[in-house]
């Protein structure tokens, strides 16, 4: 089931490359079996879209499992400047928490 998203994701990205949130998607569906792919998925819709604020935490956290420490923070930092900038307390404390969890 899970290979059949991925498939279907995939495909959507082919038919609609200016969509983000499919290679975000297909990030998340690829995290547990396939993370270096999940891992430059993430960094492809940062690059696209500075915003888009969900892939920061996905990515720092891959980064963490990749064991890619000083990226990880970078992403994080990034993505609490731009939760910040979006007002988005909940996800900033969210990302905070994991930036203090790799620090400590």
């Amino acid at each position: 089931m899970q290979t059949s998203r991925i498939a279907q994701l995939r495909k959507l990205i082919e038919n609609e490359p200016d969509e983000i949130f499919y290679p975000y998607a297909l990030a998340l569906e690829l995290y547990k079996q396939n993370k270096e792919e999940a891992f430059g998925l993430l960094e492809f819709v940062i690059s696209k879209n500075p915003d888009y604020l969900p892939a920061y935490y996905q990515l720092g956290k891959v980064a963490i499992e990749l064991q890619r420490v000083v990226q990880a923070k970078e992403y994080i930092e990034k993505g609490i400047v731009v939760a910040d900038k979006q007002n988005e307390l909940k996800t900033k404390s969210e990302l905070s928490n994991l930036l203090f969890s790799i620090e400590d």
